[in-house]
């Protein structure tokens, strides 16, 4: 026969606020070949989150909790011009800077006897500054049978950041610069009126998020933790596509996909608990 060992309840609080604010400035200019247009922008995003999980075992109560504060400010800055040439080419040219700050305050508690004390080691201080500097070109030209575009991107990323515990423990990671190219090219042909055969040639690239780089853990509930990995490196795919349209909606596409350095949670046994970290 079949008996129940262990019978536990377990209840769970997960209170948030957030708060949005943004600003943007712009200026277009449009001439009869030429067009310009810059826009600058700041947003800024506040989160107060908390999470409480209580689990009862044979009439012992014990519990985990988090207060989470984040707060992260972006500026950008873009500027793209375009101009119609004879013959149906088209020239496109642009600049983006874009600044990420983030400090996130994290304070973890346990229920002992009772009383609420703050796990120092699980208390963290992180904060996380990325700054991506972009220029690009391309050029498009459109005929009666063929179509194409071809562009080339160029982007420098700079990523810090630094964390510290509630016992003074730092990591000042992740510590990091690269720069990237993306090209691009598009071809399409008219077979017949309403019919066009596509193709799809790009680089493309997927940065960890700032909380997938925070070096320290987080208690999701009492058997389960989240740790950053600051040494995750940004996820580049190389994509080729090739289809068949029809009236310039409804369509048959093939997409073939290779990716380096992919990310992925990977899950750790850690004590009588799991902890889940990102990898490539």
């Amino acid at each position: 026969d079949r008996a129940i060992d262990t019978a536990i309840q377990t209840s769970t609080r997960f209170p948030q606020t957030i708060t949005r604010q943004g600003i943007n400035a712009n200026y277009a200019f449009a001439g009869k070949k030429s067009n310009l247009n810059v826009d600058a922008d700041f947003s800024r995003y506040k989160g107060r989150y908390s999470n409480e999980v209580l689990n009862t075992v044979q009439n012992e109560v014990s519990g985990l909790a988090n207060a989470l504060g984040v707060d992260i400010g972006l500026w950008s800055f873009r500027a793209d011009w375009s101009r119609q040439t004879a013959k149906g080419y088209k020239w496109e040219a642009g600049a983006k800077w874009v600044h990420t700050g983030n400090g996130s305050d994290l304070s973890s508690f346990v229920l002992n006897n009772k009383i609420w004390k703050q796990d120092s080691l699980l208390s963290v201080n992180f904060l996380f500054h990325e700054r991506i500097a972009a220029t690009y070109g391309s050029v498009r030209h459109e005929g009666k049978k063929w179509s194409w575009q071809a562009g080339l991107r160029a982007e420098a990323t700079s990523v810090k950041g630094k964390a510290r515990n509630g016992v003074g423990a730092t990591d000042n990671r992740p510590d990091t610069s690269y720069i990237n190219l993306f090209p691009s090219l598009y071809v399409q042909y008219n077979v017949a009126k309403d019919h066009q055969l596509l193709m799809n040639l790009s680089r493309r690239i997927d940065r960890p998020t700032y909380n997938d780089q925070n070096p320290f853990m987080y208690s999701l509930d009492a058997f389960n933790m989240e740790q950053g990995n600051p040494y995750l490196r940004p996820q580049i795919s190389y994509v080729a596509e090739a289809g068949y349209s029809y009236k310039g909606s409804a369509s048959l596409r093939l997409r073939a996909t290779h990716t380096e350095g992919f990310i992925d949670q990977i899950t750790y046994a850690f004590g009588n608990n799991t902890v889940m970290v990102p990898q490539n």
